[in-house]
């Protein structure tokens, strides 16, 4: 409602009541939450009211970026930061789409392998991430804590962030150039004297296509001079342990000494990791959660075709595999929609319908969507009546 006051718990019988409500009250939005044991409009008079399905859901907000982005700050966006939310549109949803080997703790199975994703612009500044899948839908809290602290950039594992650098690659070097993020690199560095190698060969390059090649071959250059360190300590180890017997203060010396050697000829850069390549892009890039949205059982998020109320967006939902033709500036507002229907019924009032309008495109998406859940729940009816059957 107005102020930012919520009215928890609503429910309805059917459609016809909950559209009575809704023009009744003409809520700012309207969120949804989870399935419950019992009616959540009688809540108070049941002894034990809990959750027991939700969808897991996702929330990617632009505001989490304004360290990094030079374009835009707090609620303003614009084409060009808009790319770090296709960037993490593209990550997230092959993350979920595909099958993982790697053991996410005893909480979870192997894999994920979730068909049913439905992307939603937020209708200001994110977007909005919902899983339907009947094996997320029934996921613990617990399980969806360790989901969610899994796909977090900061404890991805490396097929994670070699496959997420792959997908955005592309829009990295043009984020590197929009918006200026050379300094931002240089500071991911762990040596001076690395950077100030960097910064000199970022200077001669003319977009950011050229200084994503110079930090490649710059970085891969030095993982192989490490490389060549290793060996040769290797051998010193050899030769250390080879020296003719002395005082103690002799072998130090002598240890010293060699090590000094080994590094000068090594090029020995410290603090280089193999990955360092890719935990530069994605501390850039990786999908920033609010992992709290993903965790909990009880938390609300904005239901699609809602209208924002500080823009008069719609919140519609897109298709991730065509993300990057998806411009929020393009969103019909509520404003908009009425024109629409405004002219339409100028020409002929006997039928008007969204059809008519640019929410056409849109809504298809989402029956799409609709469709392919429901031959899952279709499927999941059958097996479940052919296991009764058994018995």
């Amino acid at each position: 409602m107005a102020d930012d006051i919520y009215l928890r718990y609503q429910s309805f019988k059917d459609q016809q009541e909950m559209e009575k409500e809704i023009q009744l009250r003409c809520p700012h939005k309207i969120d949804i939450g989870a399935v419950y044991s019992f009616r959540p409009k009688d809540h108070r008079t049941v002894p034990v009211f809990t959750p027991l399905q939700k969808e897991l859901v996702f929330d990617i907000d632009m505001t989490d970026y304004d360290e990094i982005r030079s374009c835009c700050s707090g609620a303003a966006i614009c084409t060009r930061c808009w790319r770090f939310m296709t960037i993490a549109v593209k990550v997230l949803d092959a993350a979920l789409r595909e099958t993982h080997t790697e053991q996410i703790y005893v909480l979870l199975p192997e894999d994920f392998g979730y068909e049913h994703i439905l992307w939603v612009y937020s209708g200001r500044r994110g977007v909005h991430c919902w899983v339907c899948d009947a094996a997320a839908r029934q996921l613990s809290q617990a399980a969806r804590t360790a989901l969610a602290e899994y796909l977090q950039v900061q404890t991805s594992t490396k097929c994670l962030l070699q496959r997420a650098y792959q997908l955005s690659q592309s829009d990295l070097a043009c984020v590197l150039e929009e918006q200026n993020l050379g300094d931002a690199v240089l500071a991911l560095l762990p040596e001076s004297s690395v950077r100030g190698e960097l910064k000199t060969a970022f200077q001669k390059c003319s977009s950011g296509a050229q200084m994503l090649a110079t930090l490649e071959a710059h970085l891969e250059d030095l993982h192989l001079s490490k490389l060549a360190l290793k060996e040769l300590l290797c051998i010193l180890v050899v030769l250390l342990i080879t020296l003719p017997k002395s005082s103690e203060l002799s072998i130090g010396y002598e240890r010293h000494r060699s090590i000094c050697f080994v590094k000068q000829k090594a090029g020995y850069k410290k603090g280089l990791r193999p990955m360092l390549l890719y935990e530069i892009a994605l501390q850039l890039c990786y999908p920033r959660l609010d992992i709290n949205v993903s965790k909990g059982l009880n938390h609300l998020l904005k239901s699609p075709f809602c209208v924002h109320p500080k823009t008069g967006r719609v919140c519609v939902p897109f298709s991730a595999r065509d993300v990057d033709s998806f411009n929020p500036e393009d969103v019909p507002t509520v404003n908009k929609l009425i024109s629409e229907l405004d002219a339409w019924e100028g020409s002929d009032a006997a039928g008007a319908h969204y059809k008519r309008t640019s929410l056409a495109a849109y809504v298809s998406i989402f029956d799409k969507f609709l469709a392919g859940l429901a031959l899952e729940n279709t499927a999941l009816r059958r097996d479940k009546n052919d296991e009764l059957k058994e018995f």
